[in-house]
């Protein structure tokens, strides 16, 4: 990770009281923004980093909502827009810290904390995280808002937090200009969902849920299948898994709410994972599903077409001569393939690994034909 920009702002808000109904927020703001080659700045913004995505710290996936009621994510397009320097990114945050004030008040039971604010690269991606962080976690700041010491173990959990990826998110202007559907996402953020009061961090940004459950649940699929593919000693469990994480889906199709949470798969995965790589792999699925490629968002509804073409599929020859049903995992173009397609030549198609009955009954049948 570069840490190209960074500040921390403070939130002040204490929940109400009895007799007390309704206590306004306020803003302490940093006067300058943090060195970025100052080692604690950098410790903080990666210990953030580290843990966004993570189990206990899932994100939902989302866009922002383009409404006259909600006024960052026209901030965030001019900021993105602009000659990106010290003035502009600490205009943004004084900006943010306005929207979460006003936002906060309106919240009974709302609290602050520190508001850290970054702009950072990693793996040649662009980053805007804006995460809080609790006094109580482990974050020792000077008088001007510097931090002086971090201890990482505290910030175990992020309290609020968002994420967005800047290349995704000019590339979703650039369809909404052009007028072509953009049906992914570019913005992730963490917000309790469960505590109604600690709704407006999510909603002073101006976030919405907006990754759609056919994608989602055809992400997690891939994901489940990728995540034992790329761990060579549980490669030979994809298939099992594959039929675990289906047998899961048809399970939330039958629920009232029809939506899945990726705790739920992590739970599916951790059962297939043996005693021996417990240690390196057990809970591991959730920061590997969470983050990009597959931006699988904390819950999302199943949806059930993904899950009925996902099992089977059916071929059926001219004249129905002859048909071929079977499980759509199965397919592939490599030679490891229990059924492979071979694209050059005519193309064929192999069928391998077959069981000593079928061998039985296709020479029993060949016998008869001949």
């Amino acid at each position: 990770m570069i840490l190209l920009k960074a500040i921390i702002h403070e939130l002040i808000k204490e929940p109400a009281k009895k007799g007390i109904p309704e206590i306004r927020a306020n803003v302490a703001f940093a006067p300058e923004l943090l060195d970025v080659k100052d080692q604690a700045a950098i410790t903080l913004v990666e210990s953030i980093q580290s843990l966004y995505g993570t189990k206990g710290n899932a994100s939902s996936q989302g866009t922002f909502e383009f409404d006259e009621s909600y006024n960052f994510p026209g901030q965030f397009s001019k900021f993105i827009n602009s000659e990106i320097d010290d003035s502009t990114f600490l205009a943004l945050t004084k900006h943010s810290m306005n929207n979460l004030r006003n936002t906060a008040s309106s919240k009974n039971f709302a609290t602050g904390g520190y508001i850290v604010f970054a702009y950072y690269t990693q793996d040649q991606k662009s980053f805007v995280l804006t995460a809080m962080v609790k006094k109580k976690n482990g974050i020792k700041l000077d008088h001007l808002f510097k931090p002086e010491s971090i201890q990482e173990v505290d910030l175990s959990k992020l309290h609020q937090a968002i994420k967005v990826n800047v290349a995704s998110y000019l590339s979703a202007v650039e369809c909404k200009k052009n007028d072509i559907p953009y049906s992914g996402s570019y913005l992730s953020f963490i917000s309790p969902k469960s505590n109604t009061s600690s709704g407006y961090f999510i909603s002073a940004f101006g976030c919405t849920d907006a990754l759609p459950a056919e994608v989602s649940t055809r992400n997690a699929l891939e994901a489940v299948v990728q995540f034992f593919e790329e761990n060579e000693s549980i490669s030979k469990l994809k298939n099992e898994a594959h039929d675990l994480v289906i047998k899961h889906f048809e399970e939330t199709l039958t629920r009232t709410e029809k939506t899945c949470s990726i705790d739920d798969l992590n739970q599916v995965v951790n059962s297939l994972i043996p005693i021996s790589d417990e240690n390196n792999l057990i809970d591991s699925f959730v920061e590997y599903a969470n983050n990009e490629p597959f931006n699988i968002p904390d819950v999302f509804y199943t949806h059930s077409t993904v899950v009925r073409l996902a099992k089977k599929i059916k071929l059926q020859g001219h004249d129905g001569a002859w048909v071929l049903n079977f499980d759509k995992r199965m397919l592939g173009t490599t030679d490891n393939a229990d059924i492979q397609y071979c694209k050059k030549g005519k193309g064929t198609i192999i069928i391998r690994n077959l069981s000593n009955k079928i061998k039985e009954e296709l020479v029993s049948a060949i016998s008869k034909r001949n």
